[in-house]
């Protein structure tokens, strides 16, 4: 295995994903049909369950939407790491690389982690944060209409990497 390759790739994607997500796609600028790239990775790197130091990835991602968003600081923090700890800890009784399986991890992230931001703003802050159900049912299939084949892709070039 090489570590090292391995680790810059997915601090590149990373990087390349939140810049995305935070300019070019971001929901301003093209709605609510803008795909989270940081959960989907966020997702993606808990299911490879030979990534090394995956909660450290879930962490910077989390920080980094935390520092882009304006919004309540640790809200993403705390969402990635919840979502990346719920899936690395089911990784050996849960075959991830079927595409029904794959389907339903993404779209049920994105819908807890939609509800946990939405609880602990709730909880923390006077904001007025509201949000309806079918915003966030939205969200989880645009999430799993692009994270099912970024998902291929990456494994592939994870695999890749690999040799």
């Amino acid at each position: 295995m090489n570590n090292a390759i391995t680790a810059i790739f997915f601090i590149a994607l990373s990087l390349l994903f939140i810049i995305l997500q935070s300019t070019l796609l971001a929901p301003i600028k093209i709605g609510s049909f803008s795909p989270d790239f940081n959960l989907i990775l966020i997702i993606i790197i808990a299911m490879l369950s030979d990534v090394r130091g995956g909660s450290i990835y879930a962490l910077g991602n989390g920080y980094l939407m935390d520092v882009l968003s304006g919004g309540l600081f640790g809200v993403n923090i705390l969402s990635r790491l919840s979502i990346y700890a719920a899936i690395r800890g089911t990784t050996n009784n849960v075959y991830y690389h079927q595409i029904p399986v794959l389907l339903a991890v993404i779209f049920l992230s994105t819908i807890f982690s939609w509800l946990f931001i939405w609880v602990v703003i709730k909880i923390n802050s006077d904001i007025d944060f509201i949000v309806s159900l079918s915003v966030i049912l939205k969200q989880g299939a645009i999430n799993t209409i692009v994270g099912v084949p970024l998902y291929l892709l990456i494994k592939n070039i994870h695999e890749r990497i690999q040799k």
